[in-house]
């Protein structure tokens, strides 16, 4: 994200970020780049943990950006969820 929209967030590079859209919600870390738009957040895809228990398929649900789309309504060309431009809400987590 933009350094100027971090700041307006009280967010520090490395941060853990809570993103949010009506469709549920992750955790990913910040990181800071001025050549983003200050209106934009670019979200890393395909986080899993390692480390995490196989029995929650390694918590993968907890920072993967499909958890922020649905497939309520799906592209026509090759029946996927938006997957760019959503709206969304940011907070740093507590």
């Amino acid at each position: 994200m933009h350094p100027d929209t971090a700041k307006q967030y009280g967010i520090s590079d490395g941060d853990a970020v809570v993103i949010e859209t009506k469709h549920g919600q992750i955790m990913q870390f910040a990181k800071l780049k001025d050549s983003l738009d200050r209106r934009v957040l670019n979200a890393d895809h395909g986080w899993w943990y390692p480390e995490g228990a196989p029995e929650t398929q390694f918590e993968w649900q907890k920072s993967n950006f499909n958890m922020l789309t649905s497939t309520e309504t799906l592209g026509k060309e090759y029946g996927t969820p938006n997957l760019k431009a959503i709206g969304c809400k940011i907070r740093r987590d507590a």
